[in-house]
C-alpha cells in the first residue's frame, strides 16, 4: 500500500491508516449493544459548546479555513455525527463495518474513512481538491471538492474528512479495506496512541477482521 502526502497540504495534515481484511454483515448485534450504544448514550448531554470547543473539533475546523473552507459550511464529519447524537437522533445503522467507522469517528473526535481495497488503483495521494473538481457524494449530490482536503488514486478524488465519493464506497461484498482517521495538528505520540486504540477496537469488536498493517502519513 502506498499513500504520499502532497506538499500543497500543511505539516499538521495528516494520516493514521489501518488495512483490515474482513467478512463485512449488514448488522452486529453485539457491536451495537455492547459498543456503539453506550457511547451514544454518553454522548446525549453534550451541548453543541461543548462539540465545537473539543481539541481535535478545532483542530479540524482551523485546518479547514486555513485550506480556504468555511468550516461552519463544511463541518468535519465527526463534529456532524457528534451534534447529530447530541440531538438525540442516534445514528443510522448502514453495515457493520461502517457502523464502526462511525464509532471510531465518534470515540476519536477526528473524521475517519472507510474505503474498498479493492476499488481503489494505487497509488494513492493525499492533497488538496482543485477548482472544477467533483465527485458523487454517498447519500448525496454531486460534491464540488475545490480546497478539500481529498484522497486521489488513479481514477480521481475518492475520499475526503467532509463527505467521500461513492466510488469507493463499503459494501456487504468488501473483503479488503482501510480505515483513515483525518488527523489535525496531533503529537506523533497521540497519532500512535489511536492506532493502537483501533487495532485494539478491531481486534475485540470485529472478530471476523484481521488488521494487515497500520501505517502514519
Amino acid at each position: 500500500m502506498s499513500i504520499k502526502k502532497l506538499e500543497q497540504l500543511p505539516d499538521s495534515a495528516r494520516l493514521a491508516v489501518t488495512e483490515i481484511k474482513l467478512v463485512n454483515s449488514s448488522y452486529d448485534e453485539q457491536l451495537w449493544q455492547t459498543y456503539l450504544n453506550p457511547l451514544i448514550d454518553s454522548l446525549q448531554d453534550h451541548s453543541i459548546e461543548e462539540i465545537r470547543t473539543e481539541p481535535r473539533i478545532l483542530a479540524t475546523r482551523k485546518a479547514y479555513k486555513n485550506l480556504g473552507l468555511d468550516p461552519s459550511r463544511y463541518r468535519p464529519s465527526s463534529e456532524s455525527l457528534l451534534r447529530r447524537v447530541s440531538k438525540g437522533n442516534g445514528l443510522y445503522q448502514i453495515n457493520t463495518l461502517v457502523d464502526f467507522n462511525n464509532y471510531l469517528s465518534l470515540l476519536l473526535r477526528f473524521p475517519v474513512g472507510s474505503y474498498d481495497k479493492a476499488k481503489i488503483a494505487e497509488p494513492i495521494v493525499y492533497g488538496v481538491g482543485r477548482e472544477g473538481q467533483y465527485y458523487d457524494g454517498i447519500g448525496k449530490k454531486s460534491i464540488t471538492i475545490n480546497h478539500f482536503p481529498v484522497l486521489i488514486d488513479q481514477m480521481g478524488p475518492f475520499g475526503s474528512p467532509i463527505s467521500d465519493s461513492t466510488k469507493a464506497m463499503i459494501s456487504l461484498e468488501t473483503e479488503h479495506a482501510l480505515l483513515i482517521v483525518y488527523c489535525f495538528d496531533e503529537t506523533e505520540e497521540g497519532i500512535e496512541k489511536m492506532q493502537t486504540t483501533i487495532k485494539g477496537a478491531i481486534e475485540n469488536m470485529l472478530p471476523k477482521a484481521q488488521v494487515i498493517q497500520q501505517l502514519i502519513v
